[in-house]
């Protein structure tokens, strides 16, 4: 127990001096400097000008100490953000999936400062990894593999997406608005009240997929593009008996009802 306790105290310790550093350092600059200050004048007669000579160079130094450790700080950021990107398009899942839970506790997912957004992640293995509300708009994310993933309110627009592996992924709320989708597997995936409008769903794979409140607009499909029920996609289909409840031969994927049955 008191190992414990002394180890746990010892973290405690280099927690803080990790998020002070730079203020334990410049006091320790400042302290030497007025220890200097004491003993030049000492040493001087001229007590006074030799205090503001001194009191002039103490601030001096700490303004350049906070210059170099903001440069300093931003580099390591960005290696870091480097990095990270990195490992997400490696090859190791679970490198990955480590990568994007310290890019949400940085607050590096989201909105304008997400490090997926418009990111090379081709063939990226993230299977069931949660990436709920991250901005991946623009991202090259081709022939990647996000099967059974949380993807629910995820910004893909405009994402390239072509033979992505999307299959039992939760993707409610998520925006592939003129997104590249051609290819990709979709089967049993859960989209409800997705934004489809523009995405390019040509020789995608829907087969048992929930689109309830869906909204599809102009998106594009044609002849291989194979529907929630196992039918082929023509000009006659209609997609709104797969969107809307109230269509009198509506149609979901009996998994649909188990779910919400046992949540």
């Amino acid at each position: 127990m008191a190992y414990n306790s002394s180890s746990n105290r010892e973290q405690e310790i280099q927690d803080i001096w990790q998020s002070n550093k730079t203020f334990f350092r410049l006091g320790f600059i400042a302290v030497v400097l007025l220890v200097g200050i004491v003993i030049g004048a000492l040493i001087f007669n001229d007590n006074v000008n030799f205090s503001l000579n001194m009191y002039g160079e103490i601030i001096s130094i700490i303004v350049t100490a906070l210059v170099v450790d903001q440069i300093i700080r931003r580099r390591d950021r960005k290696q870091m953000q480097q990095r990270l990107l990195r490992d997400v398009a490696g090859p190791s899942e679970d490198v990955a999936k480590a990568a994007i839970n310290i890019m949400r506790e940085e607050d590096w997912l989201t909105g304008d400062r997400s490090l997926l957004k418009k990111a090379y992640l081709w063939e990226a293995k993230l299977a069931g990894v949660a990436l709920n509300g991250a901005n991946l708009a623009g991202a090259a994310l081709g022939n990647s593999y996000f099967m059974e993933a949380y993807l629910s309110n995820v910004d893909f627009s405009g994402a390239d997406l072509m033979g992505a592996n999307l299959a039992k992924a939760d993707m409610v709320n998520t925006n592939f608005h003129n997104a590249q989708m051609r290819y990709a597997n979709l089967e049993g995936a859960y989209l409800g009240a997705a934004n489809l409008r523009g995405a390019n769903l040509q020789d995608a794979y829907l087969a048992d997929a929930h689109l309830t409140d869906m909204y599809f607009g102009d998106a594009t499909f044609d002849e291989n593009t194979v529907l929630p029920d196992g039918s082929r996609w023509d000009t006659s289909a209609e997609l709104d008996r797969f969107t809307d409840p109230a269509h009198p031969n509506f149609w979901q994927p009996g998994w649909v009802a188990e779910k919400e049955m046992n949540p």
